[in-house]
């Protein structure tokens, strides 16, 4: 990761010189200060898989450059987008049953679910179900999901 990330030689050094173990410690203490809980979640093969709740087909190929395209389904996208639906659908799936995370996902849009910094908004509604109406979700969705 270090090695793909060019910023000039003084931007580097500086970057490069701060331990990874210490810039998630950084973010844990930032978001912890506003009230927003923050766990580790295993980024494995999150640019290779479709965020597609039907298809989650996961190829190497998938990937070229900033280019997704599923080789099984045909979808295509930026990278990054489908890099964070997999990521939030990791991320709910420690907090809410499989069935749950996906109808939030499925609620967000798929690919529009909505992004803030750090997935900061998303975490806030899925630690915080009273305010789900925001994003549209609705507490029957959410518990009846579990049944």
């Amino acid at each position: 990761m270090r090695d793909s990330i060019n910023y000039g030689t003084r931007m580097n050094r500086h970057l490069h010189s701060v331990p990874f173990a210490k810039l998630r410690d950084l973010i844990t203490y930032k978001v912890a200060r506003d009230g927003v809980s923050s766990d580790d979640v295993d980024p494995e093969y999150t640019s290779q898989r479709c965020p597609r709740t039907a298809c989650l087909y996961t190829e190497r190929g998938n990937r070229r450059e900033k280019r997704f395209k599923c080789r099984d389904r045909g979808f295509q996208n930026l990278i990054q987008n489908p890099i964070t639906d997999n990521y939030y659908r990791r991320v709910l799936q420690t907090k809410f049953t499989l069935k749950q995370a996906k109808i939030i996902v499925a609620a967000g849009g798929g690919s529009g679910v909505q992004r803030t910094v750090w997935g900061r908004h998303l975490r806030r509604q899925a630690l915080a179900p009273d305010q789900s109406m925001r994003l549209g979700w609705s507490r029957e969705r959410l518990s009846g999901a579990s049944t």
